[in-house]
């Protein structure tokens, strides 16, 4: 399917993140809050790492 679209169309303007040391709670809640399935993660400043709802609740098993 040649939508013609770039990602450019689909991108979030405002990026989500957790850092290393919150909680899986706490990553949880803003999943859930902002209804999306992934949040970058960080250390400091720097991107570490994505974490899905999958990643969480694979975890929690």
């Amino acid at each position: 399917m040649d939508t013609g679209k770039t990602i450019k169309n689909a991108l979030r303007k405002k990026v989500l993140t957790v850092s290393v040391d919150d909680t899986l709670d706490t990553a949880l809640k803003t999943i859930a809050r902002d209804d999306i399935t992934a949040l970058l993660v960080k250390i400091g400043d720097e991107p570490v790492g994505i974490i899905t709802i999958s990643n969480i609740l694979y975890s929690l098993a």
